[in-house]
């Protein structure tokens, strides 16, 4: 848009100076040195447009030919989703992988999938996620387990006691049961 009003500016100031001239020629001459810049403004004036004209032609050829490779670039093929399938690729981030592989080599994606780079890639991609799985299924956090009561007075022996309620609780529990053990026996 802008270029076109910048063209249109830049007719209508040659028009005017075209106008300005033959206003000029009738009422006063001009002199061999004005005429000659006139001229030349002129000249300029004419190189300006073509050369606008050439660069908008462009940017409208460079916007459309976008378009298209954007078009290409999105879509995968009935037939390469089969062979990627058929490769055991179905992560998504494997995918964009080798489309991309086969952009940069300009080749099908079935070519691509036969590259050792590729192929080393991939594997160290699934070899990751699957480290990353087995980390995660460890475990969240791991449940307290209760000492037994020969445990907690081996540890009251040791001078291992905690201030907590519940561990003095512990050992007092423990202290009972051991004396009613001893009294069973």
């Amino acid at each position: 848009m802008e270029n076109e009003n910048l063209e249109n500016d830049n007719s209508l100031n040659v028009e005017n100076e075209t106008e300005t001239l033959e206003t000029e020629t009738q009422t006063e001459t001009l002199s061999a040195e004005e005429l000659k810049t006139l001229r030349e403004r002129a000249k300029l004036a004419d190189e300006l447009e073509d050369k606008n004209k050439k660069l908008y032609a462009r940017l409208k050829k460079d916007t459309t030919k976008e378009t298209k490779e954007d078009k290409v670039d999105s879509s995968i093929t009935a037939k390469d989703v089969l062979i990627l399938s058929g490769a055991g690729i179905t992560h998504e981030e494997d995918v964009e992988a080798v489309e991309s592989w086969a952009k940069y080599k300009g080749i099908s994606i079935k070519e691509a999938l036969n590259d050792s780079m590729l192929k080393t890639v991939l594997a160290t991609k699934q070899e990751e996620r699957k480290t990353a799985q087995l980390t995660q299924t460890r475990g969240g956090a791991r449940g307290t387990s209760t000492p037994s009561a020969d445990a907690i007075l081996a540890d009251a022996r040791k001078g291992k006691i905690s201030e907590s309620e519940t561990e003095i609780a512990n050992l007092a529990q423990a202290r009972m049961q051991k004396r009613l053990e001893q009294l069973g026996k």
